[in-house]
């Protein structure tokens, strides 16, 4: 299995801010771009590169890198859901395992005869908010889609 490590592969200029410079700039850099492309297809026998590029700010940013890192560790490519679902479990089972560790330690106090009704000490409950606050709102946009 290989080690997955987000890395800077790419030199990517986003045509829109490319047309906002001078026009000699503009030009230089069109040339090297072309110039890159030629070797590649000269020297080394290659196409020119096509890629898709997800800007940080977009919302399948994240989703994009975990398809990435599958692919990298196993050689295998997952469908979007099945990494997502995989991720929704992990964190199902974190919450899972803090909640065993609170009942075990009776970190809780109980709110009436429902043996289910109960809350947790309130330090427990601001650790719990403040260590699984992403997962807890993540798992409540996953399940209510």
């Amino acid at each position: 299995m290989k080690n997955f490590e987000r890395e800077e592969k790419y030199l990517v200029f986003k045509i829109k801010d490319l047309e906002k410079l001078e026009g000699a700039s503009q030009r230089f850099l069109r040339d090297i771009a072309s110039m890159v492309n030629m070797n590649r297809h000269v020297k080394e026998g290659k196409d020119p590169i096509e890629c898709v590029v997800v800007e940080h700010d977009w919302p399948m940013y994240e989703d994009v890198w975990s398809m990435i890192q599958q692919y990298v560790e196993t050689g295998e490519y997952t469908e979007l859901d099945e990494i997502k679902a995989k991720a929704t479990q992990e964190k199902l089972e974190r919450l899972y395992r803090f909640n065993e560790y609170v009942y075990s330690n009776k970190l809780y106090k109980q709110i009436s005869t429902d043996p289910d009704d109960i809350e947790f000490l309130p330090e427990i409950e601001a650790l719990r908010d403040f260590v699984f606050a992403e997962e807890i709102n993540q798992l409540k946009q996953e399940i209510s889609k």
